[in-house]
């Protein structure tokens, strides 16, 4: 059996007064990417990077896939600062 690669071609089409880059599914989804994710695109010498903005959301629903559990309780936040009042 092959291993898999992370080298594939894409192509670059006409679209209305745009072009559009064709990438495989499977590339796509392993870099983590889906249908409607907003991308942060950069240019190095004569490379194209894409990347995924680390926003709230995406972190969220991040949590939330890996099960969405964190430790509840009391924490100690050391002395008060400024004016707070408890």
């Amino acid at each position: 059996m092959s291993e898999p690669t992370n080298k594939a071609y894409a192509k670059v089409y006409k679209s209305g007064n745009g072009q559009v880059i064709s990438i495989k599914k499977d590339m796509l989804e392993k870099a983590g990417f889906k249908i409607g994710d907003e991308l942060v695109m950069n240019v190095k010498g004569n490379q194209i990077v894409l990347e995924k903005p680390n926003t709230f959301k995406d972190r969220w629903r991040k949590f939330i896939e890996d099960g969405g559990e964190y430790e509840r309780g009391e924490y100690d936040w050391g002395e008060s600062v400024g004016r707070e009042e408890w």
